[in-house]
């Protein structure tokens, strides 16, 4: 132990009674010297534990083979953005998995053009809201680097463990997938003091305060910070209250407070405020199962990734990845995306995990349209 350490630790110990304090330390004091206990004083914060949960473990987990676009020989970047990568890299300083990130993101040609790069170096060079590293010591240039990990692998998104923010971490997966930049736009501005960013329908999307402490969901920053923002617009009950992260606990008296579960026209009109464009609901209270199934299977044909709401013990929002076609040319089985994050497979509904796991499943198209309950769809 140093010797600052000691002295910090016999003034903590006379404070507290259990030993005398030595003799001439009233002496340094009265005489308007420096006291022996404000030496090195702060020596310990290493040592210390501060309030609630701790930060994941978030080891890095590149995106499967079968993700990864591309990579693009588009040569160097031009010099204007050269210089933004640059105040990027360093930002984000030595956390090695999200410089890998950066790099792959970088080799797949998606920072030579558009508006994903400019966007990260806005983010990197923007004072984040002090409340985040104060009260749950989240600093700037982690949630950078969670920011660039799941741009480069969605598949990270993950579901807050015991909370209803399965049709959040729905939409945060297919932002990421349909919209990066926006992503990166959106969570620069909730993260910033004003906590609240417009949204390209003129709306407001604001991160409620509630969603700055760290809780036991297995949730990186981000992902509870993005979500909660979401769940506060979105959920059923986001017209009369606020979201409150620590009292969603998925259950019926959390849905009523507005603190879990989100309708199909929340979702839609919050991905539509987003997004931009028209979106629609469908769902089986005004349409047959069949008819449902047949609006997902085609906009899945056409490429798109569609959130829909399937049948689990409870309803649960998942997204739609791909559609695989039989011989006949007929629907056979989709391949869905679970916000869980991982998804081991089961019977209800039945499912089959695959290997890159991430909470990627098969599901046939019969078992899809027994268990579907409705969907976002664009137009």
């Amino acid at each position: 132990m140093s010797d600052g350490k000691e002295k910090l630790h016999e003034a903590m110990a006379a404070a507290v009674g259990a030993a005398p304090p030595s003799p001439g330390g009233a002496a340094e004091v009265a005489t308007g010297g420096p006291s022996r206990h404000d030496v090195a004083f702060f020596d310990d914060a290493a040592e210390l534990r501060g309030p609630g949960a701790g930060p994941v473990a978030d080891p890095d987990s590149p995106p499967p083979a079968a993700d990864r676009a591309a990579t693009k020989t588009k040569g160097p970047l031009p010099g204007d953005r050269a210089a933004l990568l640059d105040s990027v890299r360093g930002a984000i300083g030595d956390d090695a998995p999200a410089n890998a990130a950066l790099e792959r993101i970088l080799a797949a040609g998606r920072l030579h053009e558009g508006s994903l790069l400019p966007n990260l170096a806005t983010f990197a060079r923007t004072p984040r809201n002090p409340e985040l590293l104060v009260e749950a010591g989240i600093e700037p240039e982690l949630l950078l680097g969670q920011v660039v990990r799941h741009l480069d692998n969605p598949l990270r998104v993950q579901q807050g463990q015991g909370r209803g923010t399965c049709g959040a971490g729905v939409m945060e997966y297919l932002l990421l997938r349909r919209d990066p930049a926006e992503l990166v736009r959106l969570v620069d501005g909730i993260t910033r003091e004003a906590r609240e960013v417009t949204l390209r329908s003129g709306q407001k999307l604001v991160m409620p305060r509630s969603a700055i402490a760290r809780d036991a969901s297995t949730r990186v920053d981000l992902d509870r910070l993005f979500q909660s923002a979401i769940m506060n617009h979105a959920s059923a009950m986001s017209w009369l209250f606020d979201y409150d992260n620590p009292n969603d606990d998925d259950s019926f008296w959390a849905a009523m407070r507005g603190d879990s579960q989100m309708a199909v026209y929340g979702f839609t009109s919050l991905f539509q405020a987003i997004l931009g464009g028209s979106f629609t609901s469908v769902t089986t209270l005004s349409r047959p199962k069949e008819e449902v199934g047949g609006l997902v299977a085609k906009a899945a044909a056409r490429g798109e990734k569609v959130p829909v709401i399937l049948e689990f013990k409870a309803y649960h929002w998942v997204s739609v990845e791909s559609l695989e076609a039989g011989k006949d040319g007929k629907p056979a089985s989709l391949v869905l995306r679970n916000p869980w994050g991982h998804d081991a497979g089961g019977d209800k509904p039945p499912r089959v995990a695959l290997p890159e796991g991430r909470g990627r499943v098969r599901m046939t198209y019969d078992d899809f349209v027994a268990n579907v309950f409705g969907a976002t769809l664009r137009g």
